[in-house]
């Protein structure tokens, strides 16, 4: 069906998408990265939640395939970096990005 497929080809950009900004803000290789990382972030959240309401919801029968298992357990590594990695990182993450901006402009 074209709307599956396109909901699998938004979800596999945006989680690309979400991964190379991960990369570039841990290594403060792009200064920007952490303010579009935020704005991915929740867009990637809204997108695995209504994939997951879409597929799984009681009143749809459906067949699981790799593609619900990887958003499956995309859902799940949200939840654990949003609850517990991300308040860990956070601070990290901008410390790094303040620095990188600071020497930029040094």
């Amino acid at each position: 069906m074209l709307g599956d497929k396109l909901i699998e080809n938004t979800y596999t950009w945006v989680k690309y998408s979400l991964g190379i900004l991960y990369l570039l803000t841990l290594f403060g290789i792009w200064s920007s990265a952490p303010k579009y990382l935020k704005i991915i972030d929740l867009f990637f959240n809204i997108i695995v939640g209504g994939i997951l309401i879409y597929f799984f919801n009681p009143l749809k029968k459906t067949i699981c395939t790799p593609f619900h298992r990887r958003v499956v357990f995309s859902a799940g590594l949200a939840i654990i970096l949003q609850s517990s990695l991300m308040q860990y990182l956070n601070p990290i993450i901008v410390e790094k990005a303040k620095n990188v901006v600071t020497n930029v402009v040094s």
